[in-house]
């Protein structure tokens, strides 16, 4: 229900205002707008965000690098719903709601502890391919001369992949072509 109110409340340009709560991380679910039905805490952005690219929920992340954080999360997520805080219940308070993208072009010179609370994965992708057919998409449009490169980056956001790991079983799949 909180999800809603604040929703529509965000609609009709009525500032959402938090109160101190049990910690900063629920604060910044409520108050972003995104469902609060169903989320994650992961904690700090790992290096690693191909684990949780599927995720359908509403994941909260930390950072203390704003740009490299938005960054990250646009190469692997594409674009997303993000609410980005900073200093909550503090005078000088960030609280930003936008895409990832409007984000890294809001965002300049701030440091601090920010909470990042990220849309969950559209059901379109929220299917991950085995191996196996990633392998077989891949040959296909090699066989028919597509650049690795290419290929590897349209497969991944298909497949649910990393770009990275896709490539590595394109080059794969190259060396064991007669």
């Amino acid at each position: 229900m909180a999800h809603e109110i604040v929703v529509a409340a965000i609609a009709r340009g009525i500032e959402v205002v938090p109160l101190p709560g049990a910690s900063a991380e629920i604060t910044a679910l409520v108050l972003s707008g995104l469902p609060t039905d169903a989320f994650v805490y992961v904690g700090a952005l790992p290096d690693d965000l191909s684990r949780w690219a599927h995720e359908r929920d509403t994941m909260i992340f930390t950072t203390e690098d704003i740009i490299g954080a938005l960054e990250k999360l646009l190469a692997v997520f594409g674009e997303r719903g993000i609410c980005a805080t900073i200093a909550l219940m503090q005078p000088d308070e960030i609280i930003y709601r936008g895409t990832i993208t409007s984000a890294l072009e809001h965002f300049h010179l701030i440091s601090g502890e920010f909470m990042l609370v990220v849309e969950g994965a559209p059901e379109e992708i929220a299917e991950v391919w085995d191996e196996a057919r990633v392998r077989s998409v891949l040959r296909k449009r090699l066989a028919g001369g597509e650049p690795l490169k290419l290929a590897a980056k349209e497969v991944a956001a298909a497949a649910g992949w990393d770009r990275r790991a896709v490539y590595a079983l394109g080059v794969d799949e190259k060396r064991n072509t007669p």
